[in-house]
């Protein structure tokens, strides 16, 4: 049998072994959890990137078409559509103000 001094030493070590281990572990989570928020920081400036080089498109094929002189067929349609979308967005826009 094992003297009761070794068997409190042994357990002794093993605590300081997992409080070692915890705190390492808890220093990895928040390293992760920084790397996590960095990325979504990143993965919004990307949308709002996206939303203005889309709403930079629709502007100029806005104003190309209202360049022209008379709309047609398909730049009239094309026209319709654009203002109906942003008709759309404008009302969602309000909605997501208002709630």
């Amino acid at each position: 049998m094992v003297p009761p001094d070794v068997q409190l030493k042994r357990i002794e070590d093993k605590v300081q072994m997992l409080v070692k281990k915890y705190q390492h572990l808890k220093q990895e989570n928040l390293s992760l959890h920084k790397q996590v928020e960095s990325k979504a920081n990143e993965l919004q400036e990307s949308r709002q990137t996206l939303n203005q080089l889309e709403e930079n498109s629709r502007l100029l094929k806005l104003k190309a078409a209202k360049g022209q002189a008379s709309l047609e067929g398909e730049d009239k349609k094309n026209l319709q559509s654009l203002i109906s979308e942003y008709i759309r967005e404008i009302d969602r826009c309000i909605s997501r103000l208002s709630d």
